[in-house]
């Protein structure tokens, strides 16, 4: 960046990044309170970019810009700590912070921060070094993926990777060959750079020589530029081992390290090595010059763009020659992250005997590691005994594991005293783990005081299992603003329980972008709730194509939902694969569906054995559709065994339709004390088929009070049946409100029968339209009483039983076609309907085929059905054969038919037979039939009865 304060800019003008909103999402994350990380390639502008953002947001902000390993001192400082206005800090190349003897961690970040309204924080890392940062998981390298975790990280590429962005950079720097390369790249000379680095492997040897040393030093962590005649011998060195054949002068080796150190004409303002004068207290015989590599080298050589070279084996040994305990440390570093672990130890083991507690407590952390466990623990008594407090949590750590708690508490206690964040969570979790909450809680809030993220986020989850919800949710807040994606799933879950599904959704958001796979199933649910399901299909293909196997799960969900069946099966087979027990089960299911029961089996005995009782139970119901009842009873039994309250419901029900209620109840009772609100649904029906009808009603009440609208339902009916009718009705409408297909049959029912069309008609269709074959049919008869015949006729199709046939049949024969009717009539006698045999032979009699008919009128007294000889004595007394009408009814009175009995009275009495009229009526009116309730003769309290046994 070149100019003055007044005409910055004009030389250089800064090129907006506009791909993938950089420049945007900068501004935004300044904003907040955590670090922002810039990260990308090397010379891809992102020094240039921070501080662009920067300029712009704080323009008037002190900027801080610490040395690696002096922020322990600075953020106690005084005119550090003494700046109220705005303070930035700026961490250029951060794992220069992270691998150093005094590391940069989240705790120090946080108390530089502390009691200053705003402190933006901004550092760049380059690409090749953040992936060896990320590279380790182990307990070395833990500050810095906490602290690369918690910072917001925003990805920079080169100007040559956005059209837009290159056209830009061309226009802001006419002339300039921008084919190949990004801006800051050529600005630079980088590429050029590289090429004659590269060619000079074989054409320029020495020089190739002194650049790949420096590269070396600065890999294996030494923070100290190389001094000139270590360098010239480590060159020398490699020559004789690479290129024997070669004679080179000093002369020779002084010439190509002063063109190693001045910019070339080709690559402009950039030299390949970077020179300063050290330190004179170290190098006191005379001025001596140190060197460090460019560092778009140092990238190539770690694998930007090109092929990994590895740093020799040799040379570690030659970075810890005359180096302090720091600088050991540091290499120790270094070694760890690319996995050279006895490298790690020895360097750590020479910082350790120079006497460097930090060393000796580190050196532990390597040993315990690599499985040494009784050299690590005499380590950390060391260091602990040297008073360091993480070596006293650490070894705390280590006698815990080995069983030994009450020392274990002791050091952790010696350690948390001493101001370790990590040692009060542990000692928190000691006491949460002994259900001594309040000691728990009492250290968990002095972690979280001090900002430990762990210390908050167990505080937020103790205080969620005692129910103290917003304080808990406030604690995840500020843990979730350190990046922890947990911490954020839950705020998540906070916002669904308030159905908030906007909140939900933007947490869910952030924690898929921190990491968390699970976040992804739950967003892509809301996703798909809110019917955004391509949105939510493309983030599950993306998360399946990055290894997450719960979302190759919902993807196949998504797809088996939308019919893509065969696609389903595919990602489906992925998650199984993975030991994703759901995708086992729906996979199961799907092979079910397909007559695949073999290979279906497998999988659901794959994904019962991974666990999941639902496959279990629904294991058990394929073997019982199967006939194999003994071993459907295991499988439920299984599934129940498992603590899972619907298996234990499904058991219940298994034995409760083999009759075997009193092994049921049990099951049942076990199931509602776990919450299942459908088996207080079936225990009260168990119990109202013993006759304990209060008992019965009460469960049903508490379903419904649980919001199970069958619970609603069978309240409802049960009021009924015990002469509460009006009680019934509100029952049965609030189960018909909240959605009940059945409940909607029976609302319109009662509605019908009280004739009052209008109110029934919604609920007879809501019913229909849901399924409900009963709720078509007393539709279609609700129509057609009021002249809807056409409409009438489509809902007698839809029922598509016996009862639809005889009733579309009567329909046509009222509208005289008798040749449709005929073959109605005909599809109902087939099905065994008595009434359409009735009718059919009504037709064929008129037509003059009495043979036949009278074969249909024997199949109706064969078929002993009252209902169809009462109708078939109303066709006759409607065509003036008062005898065969008389006949049909008495038939039908004898047989017990209270309707019948009223029926044949009425006869008698227009007759003028009196007295046995009379004697009928009583009848009739003992089984409270006071009245012809239907004269059409089809009665829909009958018909529905029979569709009920049938």
């Amino acid at each position: 960046m070149v100019g003055t304060v007044g005409r910055y800019g004009e030389q250089d003008p800064y090129v907006p990044r506009t791909s993938h909103r950089v420049d945007e999402r900068l501004a935004t994350a300044l904003d907040g309170d955590r670090l922002v990380l810039v990260v990308g390639p090397s010379k891809a502008g992102k020094s240039r970019t921070a501080f662009e953002a920067l300029r712009a947001h704080v323009p008037r902000a002190r900027l801080l810009v610490p040395a690696p390993g002096a922020l322990p001192v600075l953020v106690t400082h005084p005119r550090i700590t003494g700046i109220p206005e705005t303070l930035a800090v700026w961490f250029d190349d951060l794992d220069r912070y992270l691998i150093h003897a005094k590391p940069l961690t989240p705790a120090l970040l946080a108390r530089l921060a502390a009691g200053r309204a705003r402190t933006p924080m901004v550092a760049t890392l380059r690409s090749e070094a953040r992936e060896l940062l990320r590279r380790d998981t182990g307990q070395l390298n833990r500050n810095a993926r906490m602290l690369l975790n918690q910072a917001v990280v925003i990805e920079l590429a080169p100007t040559s990777d956005d059209e837009q962005e290159q056209a830009a950079a061309a226009a802001a720097y006419p002339g300039r060959p921008l084919e190949e390369h990004g801006l800051a790249e050529l600005l630079a000379g980088a590429p050029e750079l590289l090429r004659r680095y590269d060619d000079a492997r074989f054409s320029d040897p020495p020089w190739h020589l002194l650049i790949q040393v420096a590269i070396d030093w600065a890999r294996t962590g030494r923070p100290d530029p190389i001094p000139e005649p270590t360098l010239l011998d480590l060159a020398d060195r490699a020559l004789r081992r690479q290129r024997p054949e070669l004679a080179v002068t000093e002369a020779d080796w002084r010439a190509a390290l002063t063109d190693a150190r001045v910019p070339s004409a080709e690559t402009g303002r950039v030299a390949a090595l970077y020179t300063s004068w050290l330190d004179r207290d170290e190098h006191a015989d005379n001025d001596i010059r140190g060197y460090r590599p460019f560092d778009y080298l140092t990238a190539a050589d770690d694998g930007q763009d090109h092929r990994v070279r590895p740093i020799p084996a040799d040379f570690w040994a030659v970075a810890a020659e005359s180096a302090d305990a720091d600088i050991l440390m540091a290499v120790g570093y270094s070694a760890y992250q690319r996995g050279l672990r006895p490298e790690t130890v020895r360097m750590l083991r020479g910082a350790a005997d120079m006497g460097s507690p930090h060393a000796i407590h580190t050196l532990a952390v390597a040993l315990y590691e690599q499985g040494d466990l009784d050299e690590a623990e005499i380590q950390f008594r060391r260091a602990a005994e040297l008073g360091i407090a993480g070596a006293m949590s650490s070894l705390a750590w280590l006698l815990q594991e080995s069983g030994r708690t009450d020392e274990a508490e002791l050091w952790y206690r010696r350690a948390a005293e001493a101001g370790d964040t990590g040692a009060m969570v542990r000692l928190g979790f000691l006491f949460d783990e002994r259900d001594a909450t309040a000691e728990a809680e009492r250290w968990y809030r002095r972690a979280a005081a001090s900002d430990d993220a762990l210390g908050m986020y167990n505080l937020g989850a103790l205080l969620e299992r005692r129910g103290e919800s917003a304080e808990a949710e406030t604690w995840y807040e500020r843990v979730a603003r350190t990046g922890n994606a947990d911490a954020m799933t839950n705020l998540g879950f906070f916002a669904l329980d308030r159905d908030d599904l906007a909140a939900a959704e933007t947490w869910f958001r952030k924690a898929a972008a921190a990491g968390d796979p699970d976040a992804v199933e739950h967003l892509g649910y809301i996703l798909e709730q809110r019917g955004a399901d391509a949105e939510a299909e493309a983030l599950y293909r993306r998360e399946a194509g990055n290894a997450n196997s719960q979302a190759m799960f919902q993807l196949g969900c998504l797809l088996d939902e939308r019919g893509d069946v065969a696609e389903a099966e595919h990602w489906y087979r992925e998650a199984a694969a993975a030991t994703i027990a759901p995708a086992m089960h729906h996979l199961a299911r799907l092979l079910t569906a397909r007559g695949d029961d073999s290979e279906a089996d497998t999988w659901y005995r794959a994904a019962a054995d991974a666990g999941s009782s639902e496959a279990m139970a629904d294991f058990g119901a394929q073997l019982q559709l199967r006939g194999e009842q003994a071993q459907a009873e295991l499988w439920y039994r299984r599934a129940a065994d498992t603590g899972d309250a619907g298996a234990m419901f499904r058991l219940g029900a298994f034995l409760h339709r083999h009759g075997r209620g009193d092994e049921a109840e049990p099951w049942y009772r076990r199931a509602v004390a776990e919450g299942d609100s459908m088996a207080m649904v079936n225990l009260g029906d168990l119990l109202s088929a013993q006759d304990e009808l209060d008992a019965a009603e009460d469960w049903y009440r508490q379903a419904a009070d649980a919001g199970r609208s069958e619970g609603s339902l069978n309240l409802g009916l049960s009021r009924r049946e015990r002469g509460d009718p009006d009680g019934g009705e509100v029952w049965i409408r609030a189960a018909a409100t909240a959605g009940n297909p059945e409940a909607a049959l029976w609302l319109g029912r009662i509605l019908f029968h009280r004739n009052e069309l209008s109110a029934a008609e919604p609920w007879l269709r809501t019913s229909a339209e849901a399924g409900v074959a009963e709720a078509a049919w007393t539709l279609g008869t609700l129509l057609s009483a009021r002249g809807a015949a056409t409409e009438a006729a489509k809902w007698y199709l839809v029922e598509g039983g016996a009862i639809g046939a005889l009733s579309l049949g009567a329909l046509l024969e009222d509208q005289g076609m008798l040749d449709e009717a005929e073959r109605w009539y005909r599809t109902a006698a087939a099905a065994g309907d008595a009434i359409a045999m009735g009718s059919l032979g009504t037709i064929l009699a008129e037509r003059g085929d009495p043979d036949a008919a009278e074969d249909w009128y024997r199949r109706v007294a064969e078929s002993a059905d009252t209902a169809a000889m009462r109708n078939l004595a109303y066709r006759y007394e409607a065509r003036g054969e008062t005898e065969q009408a008389e006949h049909w009814c008495r038939r039908a009175a004898r047989a017990g038919d209270p309707y019948g009995m009223y029926q044949l009275a009425e006869m008698l009495s227009a007759r003028g037979e009196s007295a046995e009229a009379a004697d009928w009526f009583r009848e009739a009116a003992g089984f409270g039939v006071t009245a012809d309730p239907l004269a059409a003769g089809i009665d829909p309290d009958e018909v529905a009865a029979r569709m009920r046994e049938r």
